[in-house]
């Protein structure tokens, strides 16, 4: 005789895929979460990468404008858009104002964007006056950052705070470590 499953251990084994389901599903998220983070570690390093051997190759950071009295600089979205330009040897427009004159590709880009897991620009702040630290007027954590060059995502809530202890800087994702 053949013995059919009763509702109850159908419902029982229903209950039982739910609770795992639940259970996993935190840590898939966890999981994904670090990915990226790792993702905008890796984009941030081969951006730092990038404008170093930029710096290496001309003896000069490939963004000089004018800042004020500090000579450091936060770059706008549209600094950014003409730095990406340069790094790729783009000449089109609105790149022609920075300069590539060897057409180094210096990095490689998808679509012409360079972006952060969560798909927002990099924030890229220079010390133009070139004494090894950039002022914390742009950027939060120590001090100074002792960098000719500072990158960070603005990580999942796309929100950074030039103070410290501000809980939006959580989980910016940096090139540096923040104490």
């Amino acid at each position: 005789m053949k013995r059919n499953f009763t509702l109850l251990e159908l419902l029982t084994v229903v209950v039982i895929i739910g609770v795992l389901i639940g259970v996993l599903l935190p840590t898939v998220s966890k999981i994904r979460e670090k990915a990226k983070i790792t993702q905008s570690m890796v984009a941030i390093k081969s951006l730092q990468i990038a404008l170093s051997q930029y710096f290496t190759t001309y003896s000069i950071l490939p963004f000089t404008g004018s800042t004020g009295g500090n000579n450091d600089a936060l770059l706008s979205s549209a600094e950014y858009t003409k730095l990406l330009c340069t790094l790729n040897a783009t000449t089109d427009a609105p790149c022609d104002a920075f300069s590539n004159p060897r057409k180094i590709r210096f990095l490689e880009m998808a679509n012409g964007e360079y972006k952060d897991a969560w798909d927002t620009n990099f924030q890229v702040a220079f010390d133009l006056d070139y004494d090894n630290v950039v002022d914390t007027d742009y950027v939060y954590g120590d001090d100074t950052q002792n960098n000719t060059i500072v990158i960070w995502s603005l990580g999942p809530d796309k929100a950074h705070h030039p103070n410290d202890t501000d809980p939006t800087n959580d989980d910016n994702v940096t090139s540096w470590t923040s104490d």
